[in-house]
C-alpha cells in the first residue's frame, strides 16, 4: 500500500484550513465505532439497569407477598389468637414472619423495617386496600374471632438501587424507597 495515500493533504505552507478538517473527518473513519458504541451505550446501559431494577422490585414484592400469605394463614385458622406471646403487630411480625429459626422473608429484607397491620372489618367492601403512609399510620393489631373478616397489611421500603432513567412515581420515601405492599383479605375459619 502506498504510504501517501495515508497521509492528509495538506498546503505547502503545513497549515490546514477549516474546510479541509471538515473534509477530513468525513472521510475518516478510523474511531466510528468507538462514537457509535458512546451514543449508543447510554440508553443501553439505562435500558438494562431499568429492567435489573424492576425485576428485583418484582422478586421482593413477590416474596412479601408469599410470606404475608404464609403468615396470614396462623390468623386463618386462630392459631395466632391462641398464642398468649403475640399481642402486637411486632410481635406478629417477629415471631411468625420473621422467626429466625424459620423466616419467610429473605436476607435481602430487613426484617425491622417491615411492618404489619392486622385489622378486622364489618364487609369485604369496608377492606382499604389503599397504601398506607409508612411513616405516618398507625399500625394495628386485631386478628379478630372465628367468622370475623381480617385485612392483614406488610408494608416494606425497598430501596431503589439503580435509577439511571428518572424515578417520577417510583420513590415514595425520602431515601430513594419505593413502598411494596403486600396484602391479605379473609374470613376466619371456625376455629
Amino acid at each position: 500500500m502506498d504510504s501517501t495515500a495515508l497521509k492528509p493533504e495538506t498546503p505547502a505552507g503545513g497549515r490546514v484550513t477549516p474546510l479541509q478538517l471538515i473534509r477530513r473527518f468525513r472521510t475518516n473513519r478510523d474511531g466510528v465505532t468507538s462514537v457509535e458504541f458512546a451514543m449508543v451505550s447510554v440508553p443501553f446501559f439505562g435500558t438494562l439497569f431499568a429492567v435489573l431494577e424492576t425485576a428485583f422490585a418484582f422478586f421482593a414484592s413477590q416474596t412479601l407477598e408469599t410470606a404475608l400469605a404464609d403468615s396470614a394463614r396462623q390468623i386463618l385458622t386462630g392459631q395466632a389468637q391462641g398464642n398468649a406471646a403475640i399481642t402486637t403487630a411486632q410481635q406478629f411480625r417477629d415471631q411468625i414472619m420473621c422467626n429466625g429459626a424459620n423466616t419467610l422473608l429473605p436476607t435481602f429484607i430487613d426484617c425491622s423495617d417491615v411492618k404489619i397491620d392486622v385489622r378486622t372489618v364489618t364487609s369485604f367492601n369496608a377492606a382499604d386496600l389503599a397504601k398506607p403512609d409508612y411513616q405516618a399510620m398507625t399500625f394495628q393489631y386485631n386478628p379478630g374471632a372465628p367468622g370475623d373478616i381480617v385485612v392483614v397489611r406488610a408494608v416494606y421500603p425497598l430501596p431503589v438501587y439503580v435509577s439511571l432513567l428518572g424515578t417520577a412515581g417510583t420513590i415514595d420515601l425520602s431515601g430513594r424507597k419505593r413502598i411494596l405492599l403486600a396484602t391479605a383479605t379473609f374470613r376466619n375459619e371456625p376455629y
